[in-house]
């Protein structure tokens, strides 16, 4: 099974072997937002104005929100977390605005990669579309998760085993649950309610269906 928490930056990490990893997930990243894109690009424009999972935000909001963050600084991000607002700049065009965003040259930290991954399936939900997400980048946002989830989150997830059926990973440890990894993401993301999937009679986890 795999250990995606290999992917993490070192501050989120179990100790070991440190080589190789540099902690950015700009290639990831990008795409992810192409994703959200080409979601975006095939809606009806009614989906702009439709609501998302988080209470009293609809697509739009939700788009120029991830579009701000992308575009924030070290600084001003730093300001954010000291409680102070984070400026923000009109958004004419949400969708050039994620493709410019995704291809600038710099580097991306797991909390970009987790903000980007929890608007595309917000979005997705709304659009009532499947998007194609990579294993371990939903692996990745949810041990991330799962680390820095509000203690209500983390409550319910102790003594639970979250298991994903479409990708060899898990997060917490416990009584196994199954379920798809962005049901588990939008869990540990405060979106829905604990998956109410179970394992199979055997204990053994599904796997992934072959392409």
């Amino acid at each position: 099974m795999s250990d995606v928490s290999k992917y993490l930056p070192l501050s989120q990490r179990r100790g070991g072997d440190e080589s190789g990893v540099d902690g950015n997930w700009a290639p990831r990243l990008s795409a992810v937002v192409a994703r959200l894109v080409d979601t975006l690009d095939h809606a009806d424009p009614v989906l702009w104005d439709a609501p998302t999972l988080q209470t009293g935000v609809d697509v739009r909001s939700c788009t120029v929100d991830l579009v701000t963050r992308l575009r924030s600084t070290r600084v001003q991000r730093l300001r954010s977390r000291l409680g102070m607002p984070r400026p923000t700049q009109p958004v004419a065009d949400p969708i050039g605005a994620l493709r410019e965003v995704s291809a600038e040259p710099r580097k991306r930290a797991i909390g970009d990669l987790d903000a980007a991954v929890v608007a595309t399936l917000d979005i997705a939900t709304s659009a009532g579309v499947d998007v194609d997400l990579d294993p371990i980048t939903l692996g990745a946002v949810a041990v991330h998760r799962a680390l820095t989830a509000p203690l209500a989150i983390r409550s319910v997830l102790a003594g639970r085993e979250l298991r994903a059926t479409d990708g060899e990973w898990t997060v917490g440890r416990g009584i196994p649950l199954d379920a798809p990894g962005p049901e588990i993401v939008l869990f540990l993301a405060g979106r829905t309610g604990l998956p109410s999937h179970r394992p199979a009679d055997n204990g053994e986890r599904p796997q992934p269906a072959a392409e």
